[in-house]
């Protein structure tokens, strides 16, 4: 090549090399926005993970232990799914710390935090997919900071934090369908949303979903089965062309044979039968919609919730429009049905606890509302601003102006004061002393309880008692529950507590 000729690559336009220099600035500008907005909700999400070590296993965890390590895994599952309960999933679970401590000769105290710091781990990723499918024309760093922040935004006043993250039991029946129904709901919503079809990829998910959540709780199938149903629902009434029947089926099928399943258990009769005032259709609706109308009332007037709908609207504020903008009113709704289903679901829920036990929610069950209910109002949200035109409005508003930096900063300053304030927090703030005192009481009791060569014995109270670690120590009656299948577990003939 001449010396006179221009070299490909060292001879630049002026106005291009503008143009990159101002796209890589504000790229540069707007990822440090998202990191330091990110902060917040990453120090209370490490936080609760740090304390997850501190967590020991509780109640069911030792009758569950017990079971795996006298009869193998398959006969545990067996004699649970005849005799208590007939969410199968969990029962296969919940044998985790067993089954790698058996493999590995770690202590059971050591595998059962580590199994749930990897639920925890499940959860957090699973929050990051749904904010994905939300918000699919986001930058990787601005879904990774509204997934964390939707992440702690729920484990900021959830009911029972013990039972979200650490204790097992609640993780696995509770928690982890929870966090696969919103998955879900995020998907359907997005291709309700968009007309766009349900892939070969998002149906084999979405059908695996359905079938392991349906098997976790008596709910989550109903929620699950009536997604398929609003979806197809939905189509039906504004693409008649595009109705993906065989998507729908697989998916509603797979969530029907994990209903089938659960409710095929011998156990459910058992358990019906341990409550007198189950089974009254008519009282349980009256019943639940007496917790379930107060509960709504007193989640929707939340200052938090309140916050939390403001950065979603401003976040999605800030996003490009699609290039396809769906018509305003399909959108529209689109948005008012996702609050009817969420509202429905949650009384559902509450309808199920009464119908089975006579008894309100409780509190992990409270858990998995929660957490739908703050998707539904997030979607919703979402949708809403999507409908307004708030992303056009405020680019002609700003013009040439980066508004990622304004959005920034007032939604740091939101999310700062929603999660500083919140019951979590507070219970931290309160229970931080109390944290190793407790996990190191209960670890020598632990050891006591290996070595000794007593058979009844009489173990000293906690001290410590932190209630986002621990609902309950052991009792003074050596045959109820926890005292029972501690004494099974450590081959002992009867543990009790001092007075």
């Amino acid at each position: 090549m001449g010396s006179g000729e221009p070299q490909m690559g060292l001879v630049e336009d002026p106005a291009q090399a503008r143009t990159l220099r101002r796209r890589l600035a504000v790229t540069f500008g707007d990822s440090w926005i998202w990191i330091l907005g990110s902060l917040v909700p990453i120090t209370l999400l490490v936080a609760l993970f740090a304390l997850t070590r501190y967590s020991i296993p509780e109640s069911d965890d030792f009758c569950v232990a017990y079971l795996n390590a006298t009869g193998g895994f398959a006969e545990a599952v067996r004699l649970w799914y005849n005799t208590d309960t007939g969410r199968a999933v969990p029962l296969v679970l919940m044998q985790l710390p067993s089954i790698i401590s058996s493999a590995t000769a770690v202590d059971y105290f050591n595998t059962y935090p580590l199994t749930l710091a990897g639920f925890e781990i499940c959860f957090i990723s699973a929050m990051v997919l749904v904010s994905f499918r939300l918000w699919p024309k986001t930058t990787l760093l601005q879904t990774a900071f509204i997934g964390v922040a939707l992440a702690a935004m729920i484990l900021s006043g959830i009911p029972s934090l013990r039972e979200m993250l650490y204790w097992l039991p609640g993780v696995v029946c509770y928690t982890l369908p929870g966090s696969i129904v919103m998955f879900g709901f995020a998907v359907f919503v997005r291709t309700a949303e968009q007309q766009t079809p349900i892939t070969t990829a998002d149906t084999c998910l979405l059908a695996g979903g359905g079938f392991v959540a349906s098997m976790c709780n008596e709910f989550s199938g109903a929620w699950f089965f009536g997604l398929v149903l609003c979806s197809l629902a939905f189509r039906t009434a504004f693409e008649r062309n595009n109705l993906q029947i065989r998507q729908h089926v697989i998916v509603g099928g797979a969530t029907l044979i994990g209903v089938a399943i659960l409710l095929a258990a011998p156990a459910n009769a058992v358990r019906m039968a341990q409550f007198p005032l189950a089974g009254n259709f008519i009282g349980s609706a009256i019943g639940a919609l007496r917790f379930f109308i107060p509960a709504l009332l007193r989640f929707i007037s939340d200052p938090r919730i309140l916050g939390w709908v403001a950065v979603v609207i401003v976040f999605t504020a800030t996003q490009p429009p699609s290039s396809v903008e769906p018509p305003v009113r399909r959108t529209r709704v689109l948005a008012k049905l996702v609050l009817m289903f969420s509202t429905a679901c949650c009384y559902l829920a509450c309808f199920t606890a009464q119908y089975a036990t006579g008894f309100n929610l409780v509190a992990r069950a409270q858990n998995q509302t929660t957490m739908l209910g703050i998707l539904g109002l997030t979607i919703s949200a979402t949708l809403f601003t999507r409908a307004s035109g708030a992303a056009s409005a405020l680019a002609a508003i700003t013009g040439r102006l980066n508004p990622m930096p304004f959005a920034g900063a007032a939604i740091g300053v939101i999310l700062t004061l929603v999660l500083y304030n919140s019951k979590t927090v507070q219970i931290l703030r309160v229970e931080q002393s109390a944290f190793h005192e407790f996990w190191r009481e209960s670890m020598e009791r632990h050891e006591f309880l290996k070595h000794t060569a007593e058979q009844d014995l009489v173990v000293t109270r906690l001290h410590a008692y932190p209630t986002a670690l621990i609902e309950g120590d052991l009792g003074r009656d050596p045959s109820r529950l926890p005292n029972d299948c501690v004494a099974r577990y450590y081959d002992r003939k009867t543990i009790v507590i001092d007075r």
